[in-house]
């Protein structure tokens, strides 16, 4: 039956079209369009109400379409719409809830074919700063200090490797050896060979249990830095105190987390650093293939607020990644989402050569000769002994 609320909400989604549609006299046919997908997907509650648009706001990259969901309806509802949205438009489309609202962001733009890696500079008077990729809008600056630790997931060809490469070279190329320290667990035994005896390396391990060990000694340097910072807020605020005997930010990069699975109650240690790094100028890169809901447990993952998404086998996978579906719709390596802090990016990332990564990473690398000590074997020589002298061995 034609009800009368029905007839009214019809009504409303008319009136709306007639006052907003006609920018410039051009009438915005993808109201419409929305409007239709919404019916052909069924989007209505037992009254025959349907989903409907009610307002949008015109962006310079995308437009948002606030949507007026009927009762008994989900914002589920509207996810499942918009594979029939980003094949109509073809463009990306992506369900946001902002403030009270949701809305439908359909992007107006196109991401670049091609990005090929160059040093981006940041301001350091800001902390640690890491080049995530390319927008719509630009490059991605991701200031650590804001958002501290940073998830990357992707399959098999889904182009992780290069992404986490592009991000060690732009930090070698901004950050001398003296401002900054990496830390990497290479638990696929081959990604980061590259950057095991570069100036900037403070240890490179490709076992699981040395890495495991390793965790420990992480806690021991973060409680040294806390002491060190006394009265400080946290290192930026230390280090602008202190510019004659500066901190270094150490950079973390825990390559396939899947290797650690079974070491689920080390990751207590783990999420109890994790948790308090940041103020420490201490940051975590953790990355895996394998997106299964328990690959980085909840202790961990908890304090990852910079979630990057590449392409996924399934809708599950991309919403153990990233939190939304998505990532199983993407079929061009490279290409992702990312979730900072619940604001979702499409994204693209810069593409690096294996020259490339060469040409950098040798300007780096340690002169023949120079001693580099192994602070997990030396704990048994000197258990006073600091992983990361202020002034010297970090």
């Amino acid at each position: 039956m034609f009800s009368l609320v029905t007839a009214s909400i019809i009504v409303g989604c008319a009136a709306f079209l007639v006052k907003t549609s006609d920018i410039n006299n051009k009438p915005d046919t993808n109201i419409k369009d929305l409007n239709d997908i919404f019916k052909e997907k069924k989007v209505k509650n037992f009254k025959d109400q349907y989903a409907c648009i009610s307002s949008r706001t015109v962006q310079k990259t995308f437009t948002d379409y606030e949507v007026s969901i009927p009762l008994g309806k989900t914002i589920k509802d509207i996810e499942d719409c918009i594979p029939a949205i980003e094949t109509h438009f073809k463009n990306n489309a992506s369900v946001e809830k902002i403030k009270k609202s949701i809305v439908i962001r359909l992007y107006t733009t196109d991401l670049a074919d091609q990005y090929y890696f160059k040093p981006i500079m940041v301001n350091k008077e800001k902390g640690l700063q890491i080049f995530l990729g390319n927008s719509r809008e630009g490059e991605i600056i991701e200031n650590l200090s804001v958002n501290p630790h940073l998830s990357v997931v992707g399959s098999t060809g889904a182009g992780k490797s290069v992404f986490v490469n592009c991000i060690l070279c732009n930090l070698l190329e901004t950050y001398t050896a003296d401002e900054l320290g990496l830390i990497l667990f290479d638990l696929k035994g081959n990604e980061l060979n590259e950057y095991k005896d570069l100036e900037h390396t403070v240890y490179h391990t490709i076992k699981v249990k040395e890495t495991i060990q390793y965790f420990s000694e992480l806690k021991n340097e973060m409680e040294r830095r806390y002491d060190l910072l006394g009265s400080y807020r946290d290192i930026n605020s230390y280090n602008k105190a202190n510019p004659d005997n500066k901190m270094k930010y150490l950079f973390i990069v825990i390559e396939e987390c899947f290797s650690l699975l079974q070491y689920k109650n080390d990751y207590n240690l783990l999420g109890d650093i994790m948790s308090k790094a940041r103020a420490a100028g201490m940051h975590f890169l953790l990355t895996t293939q394998r997106p299964a809901a328990d690959i980085i447990p909840k202790v961990a993952y908890t304090h990852v607020t910079t979630r990057v998404g590449l392409k996924t086998n399934s809708l599950q996978e991309s919403k153990n990644a990233i939190e939304i579906p998505g990532l199983e719709r993407i079929n061009e390596p490279g290409v992702g989402i990312m979730n900072v802090s619940g604001k979702y990016i499409y994204f693209k990332s810069s593409y690096i050569s294996e020259q490339k990564i060469e040409k950098i990473t040798k300007k780096y690398r340690k002169k023949a000769g120079s001693i580099v000590i192994d602070p997990v074997k030396e704990e048994s020589k000197s258990s006073k002994r600091m992983m990361f002298d202020l002034e010297g061995d970090l």
